[in-house]
């Protein structure tokens, strides 16, 4: 009965970090999309090193070392 529960709390578990990573995937891209072509204010822009990050753990989670 133990393992009965704790297998469905693992399996529940891991649903719920899938979903996790996959609203974190479409986060990240829809943001890189939507922000493609804005207007650059040079060295330290916001945007630029947000676009950065984004596509790094975009990478990082196509790598498998997320």
């Amino acid at each position: 009965m133990r393992n009965s529960s704790k297998s469905k709390a693992l399996r529940i578990a891991a649903g719920i970090m899938g979903l996790m990573m996959l609203v974190l995937v479409l986060f990240s891209a829809f943001y890189i999309a939507a922000e493609a072509d804005h207007e650059c204010c040079g060295e330290g822009c916001p945007i630029c090193e947000c676009i950065q990050q984004c596509e790094n753990t975009l990478r990082g989670i196509g790598d498998g070392t997320a």
